[in-house]
């Protein structure tokens, strides 16, 4: 199944976007996460085991608490969630991935940084 059908049988097909605050996406099978634009209410998203290798074209997700992308193929590219207004973001799994050094985690280093102010 890919990401966009999951999301559809995830959600509802008849539940408007806006109204769903969680989405456990598990190991469906994408590279990116794409189709979640609209989702703008999210606060717990899943996509553990998924095959992920890149975070670009993350989407904005304001109310966002929640977010585990243990298991996936991801060795870089955590600048890309500075720019996804993550201000709730209080819990990020990254476990299991391929970042080689702590370097890698420089980026996500910034990001919290900006969340929580100086």
């Amino acid at each position: 199944m890919d990401l966009d059908n999951a999301i559809t049988n995830q959600s509802g097909a008849s539940t408007p976007p806006e109204t769903v605050e969680e989405l456990v996406l598990d190991t469906v099978k994408a590279t990116k996460v794409t189709g979640l634009e609209k989702f703008t209410n999210l606060k717990t998203l899943t996509l553990n085991g998924c095959g992920l290798t890149t975070l670009e074209g993350f989407p904005t997700l304001p109310k966002l608490m929640c977010l585990e992308l243990s298991d996936n193929q991801l060795s870089g590219g955590l600048e890309e969630l500075q720019e996804c207004g993550l201000f709730q973001l209080s819990r990020l799994s990254l476990a299991g991935n391929r970042f080689a050094t702590l370097d890698s985690l420089q980026a996500l280093v910034r990001c919290l940084h900006s969340l929580t102010g100086p």
